[in-house]
């Protein structure tokens, strides 16, 4: 990335004080905001780009759902298939990035 606009990942210093989520669902969230808006991630997506495999991005993706830094999407797209988008929030309760 060249543009210095987009070259750092900004979150509230709040989340990396929050002791109830791991470092491995941290740095997940980290590079989720990363993540272009418009470009979709799954776990079988994110598993090749790092060590942690499958399992583990799972259960890193439910950590967060349960300490409501994440949240599930349900969508049905025009062909009938469905696909979950993952909307993303702060410890404020702030939204990051919408589904």
């Amino acid at each position: 990335m060249s543009d210095d606009a987009t070259a750092y990942v900004r979150i509230e210093q709040r989340l990396t004080e929050d002791h109830r989520i791991s470092f491995g669902a941290l740095g997940l969230l980290s590079y989720l905001l990363s993540v272009p808006p418009d470009e979709r991630v799954s776990i079988e997506s994110l598993a090749p780009l790092r060590v942690e495999g499958q399992t583990r991005i799972a259960r890193y993706l439910r950590e967060l759902e349960e300490h409501g830094y994440l949240k599930r999407v349900v969508r049905k797209l025009p062909d009938g298939r469905f696909w979950t988008a993952y909307e993303l929030f702060g410890p404020s309760g702030r939204r990051y990035r919408p589904a």
